[in-house]
């Protein structure tokens, strides 16, 4: 392993870590949805480590588990995205745009893995990420204006979809990057960047308890 990776996977593990920890012991219990995204972003960055000395990076089976562990990640990062949507929502219309929202996303994901399907899962899931990714940014950066241009503004809420959005960006640019060999070393270091930075955003988002903070918690909010 790399030197900059092993220092990008200790780092990402210590952050996670860290988050976790806050979110458990403090304000955070009140956001479920968010304490169990933490738990699978610290499982399965020990999950990537696990696989790295075990099987090998230059193996089928690592090669593999990198294009399946990827689809989870994203898709379960479109689910979160919902979750906050649920929350940013008025009671008295949450349920039906909710169920109109998972019903698309998941014809969205269900139907690209059935359209795109080949053998060589780097050539199906890499277009299966794609949908799933823009899908979840369009649906955060909706959810971001909308916090921004409310009165009562949840500026805790605001602060998970604004890291969201840099994570996002980050990861888009990353992506692009990496279509050009002199600056692929570039792209890790730009997606690594924006990943610390989302959680560093977040942390600072559930540090501290709403009424020392000034910030509003949306009543309901799990």
């Amino acid at each position: 392993m790399s030197w900059l990776l092993s220092i990008s996977y200790a780092l990402g593990i210590g952050f996670e870590v860290i988050l976790l920890f806050t979110l458990i012991n403090g304000s955070g219990r009140t956001y479920a949805a968010m304490i169990v995204y933490c738990a699978f972003l610290l499982i399965s960055t020990l999950s990537d480590v696990s696989m790295w000395f075990l099987v090998g990076r230059r193996t089928n089976a690592y090669f593999n588990y990198v294009w399946t562990a990827e689809f989870i990640r994203q898709t379960c990062q479109l689910g979160f995205v919902i979750t906050l949507v649920s929350q940013a929502l008025p009671s008295t219309r949450r349920a039906t745009i909710m169920r109109a929202l998972i019903a698309g996303t998941a014809g969205l994901v269900i139907g690209s893995l059935i359209i795109y399907h080949v053998p060589l899962i780097s050539f199906w899931l890499s277009k299966v990420n794609r949908n799933v990714s823009f899908a979840a940014a369009l649906i955060n950066l909706v959810l971001w204006f909308a916090l921004v241009a409310s009165r009562n503004r949840d500026t805790r809420l605001l602060m998970i979809s604004g890291g969201l959005g840099i994570q996002m960006t980050g990861d888009a640019v990353a992506q692009s990057l990496k279509q050009f060999r002199f600056t692929f070393q570039i792209a890790d270091f730009v997606g690594a960047a924006s990943f610390f930075l989302c959680l560093f955003i977040w942390w600072q988002a559930f540090r501290e308890k709403p009424e020392s903070a000034g910030i509003r918690t949306v009543p309901g909010s799990v």
